[in-house]
């Protein structure tokens, strides 16, 4: 199960510095089955007063882009096709972005932008529309996290991975804020246990959820070789 955005004003938020645990770096990753291809329209947006790293739908065809704040910066083309789910994460401190996409079980850094200061704490993570520079891409998204921390290209993978079930926060619970299932339009339920719930407008629920994680674990007996003595008298 997960969110389906649709229209105007489709959301899920979690707003506010303290929310966001007062940190001027963070981690801000979801999954997202892409069904747009309306240049600027926005999927995850982690944000501060004056800056933003924003993962958006691109100009280009079969697209989706990283930029920094807004359309300003370079923005870095990901192809991705319809219809397809894939893992998208944002780490911002206050003087570096990075953005990486996840698919196939391959974690690719999507782009990387030093060329800013800005030092003041987050305090927006937007999956969809972000209320001011466009709408929300459509499609879906779940198993949305946010962390006041930056994840390690190791650790987004191993997050990415996993297969959440129900009460299962995160692979990683250091410095983690919020893990939200995403799985319908009503349940805000933050699996963290610090009580963060997202604010959800205008998205219904899907049946469409990513398939994800390594499967059912396996049992692999060791062989041990006999060895045999033959004791003589």
């Amino acid at each position: 199960m997960s969110l389906r955005f649709d229209g105007v004003s489709d959301y899920a938020r979690l707003t506010g510095a303290a929310a966001l645990d007062n940190s001027t770096s963070g981690t801000l990753l979801g999954w997202y089955r892409k069904e747009d291809s309306t240049a600027d329209r926005d999927i995850l947006v982690l944000s501060r007063s004056g800056s933003s790293g924003r993962i958006a739908i691109s100009a280009t065809a079969g697209n989706i882009k990283g930029l920094y704040s807004g359309d300003a910066g370079s923005a870095v083309n990901y192809a991705v096709a319809t219809n397809t789910w894939v893992g998208l994460a944002i780490t911002l401190t206050d003087s570096a972005l990075n953005i990486y996409a996840f698919s196939g079980g391959t974690l690719t850094l999507v782009m990387s932008d030093t060329s800013f200061y800005a030092p003041s704490n987050l305090n927006n993570a937007f999956f969809g529309d972000t209320g001011s520079w466009s709408e929300a891409a459509f499609g879906c998204y779940c198993y949305g996290r946010y962390w006041s921390r930056v994840l390690s290209p190791a650790e987004l993978t191993a997050e990415f991975g996993m297969t959440p079930s129900s009460g299962t926060p995160a692979a990683s619970t250091t410095n983690l804020r919020g893990s939200w299932p995403m799985a319908n339009s009503t349940d805000t339920t933050d699996w963290s246990g610090v009580g963060n719930t997202l604010t959800i407008s205008g998205a219904v629920t899907s049946s469409d959820e990513p398939s994800i994680g390594g499967g059912a674990a396996v049992f692999i007996p060791t062989q041990y070789q006999r060895t045999n003595s033959l004791l003589r008298m």
